[in-house]
């Protein structure tokens, strides 16, 4: 839910971005679809649920949880409903104290809470969708988390050093400071011998490399730990995974980690639950299993929100990351302008896209926008420019269709680009202008009584002031070329 982000809502149904204003949902959906557009295949989508997420209303006498009411809606986003599967996951009793005193809800009925991602592995077993999925000779799993918009991006990237490694499983990790609240990706090995590469929590890597090497997380010449961070985007071969899930049922290793309420280290501040983390599969795997990593910069794969405003400006005063809704969305637009950006394309400040995003601010202009109907990965990005193409720095560019290519023009305001699937779009020698679109600070509310802004969860707003659009829904190829719109 997303309680810690302002909202009543399950953060899969919080928008993504203001451009489109698609929700989390609507955009992961999305690049599923486009993928089985892309490569005429079937993409199986399983979504584990909370009781909290999973609170129904009633339509037409039915209970309808808020995620397959968004589904429902949006006509599951062109997936095909037979292939998504709801999985609602399990709580457990929590407690007080490093007694065990059972904690108690304010009806007198046990206090649970949900316990924790690792409960993926079960519920895929119990509701049997591996063993579906290898029978539909589905060969490879990717995991992600709901609020990391940025992960789909290092999906190609990870399949492919999986795949071509031949790994059994595999974590996509990024560079990370030391400190940082990430867990570390480390290879263990025990005095026989044994060795494992496995994910091991922030809360728990200080003490065990203090304990076995004498020297905590030390800095590197960059200010950099020397061990990948592993932010739960992982792979699975399917059939190694199911090899390991047959013999554990999904359960992985479970853990306490309460918050004391003082030093005596006797009592928590809030009642705390065995946990367990999708991550940790791997401690379950025979020594046969080959179990890896895939490194990335964090600018192309990682931008979650975990936090309001307030404490996220807290945060980054510690760790120098807010992870807030402004640092991801403006994340999402600078991977692509950093993608875009090279001698024939100039957009936006450079210094500022290849810095830390802080934890409060307005989205900063200009934006391109590629949605994954445009492209699937970084690389697909560039494909649409060829020879020079300009926009001002108060410009919005939306490219919505596989083959749209823009040639030799320019931007000055706000464009839209909507394309299905076999139409061929040429844009050359044009050039747009118009009074386009504005990102302002929302301080209270004040610009929400205005008719034409999109609100938002965050602290800014979007006016569309002016916005030229073009759209092609029939098959065929088409010119616009030597104009001024």
């Amino acid at each position: 839910m997303g309680e810690r982000l302002n909202s009543s809502k399950p953060k899969l149904c919080l928008e993504s971005n203001l451009i489109t204003g698609q929700s989390f949902l609507g955009l992961y959906c999305s690049y599923f679809h486009a993928i089985e557009q892309e490569f005429n295949c079937v993409i199986p989508v399983a979504i584990m649920t909370s009781h909290a997420t999973n609170d129904p209303y009633i339509r037409f006498n039915t209970l309808i949880s808020r995620i397959q009411r968004e589904l429902e809606t949006n006509h599951y986003y062109g997936l095909d409903p037979s292939q998504v599967t709801l999985m609602l996951q399990v709580e457990v009793p929590s407690v007080l104290d490093a007694s065990g005193t059972i904690a108690l809800a304010s009806d007198g009925h046990l206090l649970r809470k949900p316990h924790g991602h690792g409960d993926i592995h079960t519920l895929l077993y119990s509701y049997g969708l591996p063993q579906r999925w290898k029978q539909a000779n589905k060969r490879h799993i990717l995991f992600m988390q709901d609020t990391n918009v940025l992960a789909i991006y290092g999906f190609p990237s990870l399949l492919g050093v999986s795949v071509s490694s031949h790994l059994d499983f595999a974590s996509l990790g990024i560079v990370r400071k030391p400190g940082e609240k990430v867990g570390s990706i480390c290879r263990l090995q025990d005095a026989s011998g044994r060795r494992l590469t496995c994910n091991v929590e922030y809360c728990d890597f200080e003490r065990l490399l203090v304990a076995l090497t004498g020297v905590g997380d030390e800095p590197n010449e960059n200010g950099n730990s020397r061990f990948p961070g592993n932010i739960n985007v992982l792979y699975a071969n399917i059939a190694s995974y199911l090899e390991t899930l047959t013999d554990t049922h999904g359960d992985v290793p479970e853990f306490i980690n309460p918050k004391y309420a003082d030093e005596t280290r006797t009592s928590f501040k809030t009642p705390a639950r065995l946990e367990c983390m999708m991550q940790d599969f791997p401690r379950h795997m025979p020594q046969k299993a080959r179990i890896g990593y895939c490194c990335l910069p964090r600018w192309a794969c990682f931008s979650p929100v975990k936090r309001d405003a307030d404490s996220a400006i807290a945060e980054a005063r510690k760790t120098g990351y807010g992870e807030s809704f402004f640092s991801m969305e403006e994340d999402f637009y600078k991977l692509f302008r950093r993608a875009l950006r090279d001698e024939s394309m100039t957009l936006g400040d450079t210094s500022w896209d290849e810095a830390v995003t802080p934890a409060d601010g307005v989205p900063s202009l200009p934006i391109v926008l590629l949605t994954p109907f445009a492209a699937l990965s970084l690389s697909e990005m560039r494909s649409h420019f060829t020879d020079s193409f300009q926009m001002s720095e108060r410009s919005v560019l939306v490219l919505d269709g596989p083959h749209i290519t823009i040639e030799n023009s320019t931007l000055d305001g706000a464009l839209e680009v909507h394309a299905c699937r076999d139409a061929h779009v040429f844009i050359r020698d044009a050039h747009f202008q118009n009074d386009g679109w504005e990102m302002r600070r929302d301080p209270d509310g004040a610009f929400r009584r205005l008719p034409y802004l999109i609100s938002f969860i965050s602290r800014f707003s979007l006016i569309k002031k002016d916005t030229t659009v073009l759209t092609f829904p029939k098959p065929g190829t088409y010119y616009v070329y030597s104009c001024l719109l």
